[in-house]
């Protein structure tokens, strides 16, 4: 079980110091069993106060996470965790070789803290965003036009929503080639429509607030989809919303470009 190496940031370190008297209850873990801890959000960072104990979180389902003992007999330590709305569980992890429970449903109610992390502009907390986006990543193709191909490798905008302040972008990659395709960036910018050589590029990078799905390989013959939120944001005349994908190790780039006519058509979610 690979180490779980999410380590909660420096502004956060007070927080935690402070917040060991509202430890959640022991969690006992043990070598020959994997101890599971299922989340009401999805885990974003954590931290175990010893290497004696791993941790792993579940690609495809962040809400879950897996405990095991590195070694017997371990010096009871402690386990921090930070969910995608904010709250923070805090445990105490100790050594037992028959641990009478492995399978822990944490409660929101149990967190440290109560509040929910919102967007600087207002509107959906994470936890809402991430939810949407799981709903959007299985819903049925809903946009057709925007993709690029290359090397057999074809990337498409299956689908523009809107909800509240937060705009959603599913982008789908199908590989129909016999190589596997190592996705490297995934980048997007918004880019002046036509530059003249002598003019500088005016780009102007975006960054998602948040992904959900998606992968770094799409094996030869197979597919993927990825969700990515923004907090919302229109086109200006005379540019275009870039996304590009790269491909490590190779040549097979991909870029989707979209004008503000397509943006403004997104499918409003309740």
């Amino acid at each position: 079980m690979k180490q779980f190496v999410c380590m909660i940031g420096v502004s956060c370190i007070a927080v935690c110091s402070f917040a060991q008297s509202w430890t959640y209850q022991t969690l006992r873990v043990t070598t020959n069993k994997t101890t599971t801890l299922i989340f009401p959000a999805a885990v974003q960072r954590g931290d175990i106060g010893s290497n004696e104990v791993l941790a792993q979180q579940v690609k495809e389902n962040e809400n879950i996470l897996f405990l095991k003992a590195a070694k017997p007999d371990f010096a009871e330590t402690n386990l921090n965790v930070v969910t995608a709305d904010g709250r923070l569980y805090t445990f105490t992890v100790a050594y037992d070789s028959m641990p009478g429970r492995t399978v822990y449903n944490i409660a929101s109610s149990e967190a440290a803290n109560k509040n929910e992390i919102m967007f600087p502009s207002g509107g959906l907390n994470p936890a809402t965003i991430e939810k949407t986006a799981r709903e959007i990543l299985y819903a049925k193709h809903a946009m057709h036009g925007i993709k690029d191909s290359n090397g057999d490798v074809v990337a498409v905008v299956s689908g523009i929503y809107i909800k509240e302040n937060i705009l959603f972008f599913r982008i789908t990659v199908e590989n129909l080639s016999a190589i596997n395709y190592d996705i490297d960036f995934v980048r997007f910018s918004i880019l002046d429509n036509k530059v003249s050589k002598r003019t500088a590029t005016q780009e102007q990078e975006i960054k998602p607030a948040r992904m959900v799905g998606g992968t770094k390989k799409v094996k030869a013959g197979g597919k993927a989809t990825a969700v990515f939120a923004f907090e919302k944001f229109t086109i200006p005349d005379k540019k275009s919303f870039i996304i590009q994908i790269g491909e490590k190790n190779g040549g097979r780039h991909l870029q989707l470009r979209l004008k503000n006519r397509r943006l403004v058509k997104a499918t409003a979610i309740q």
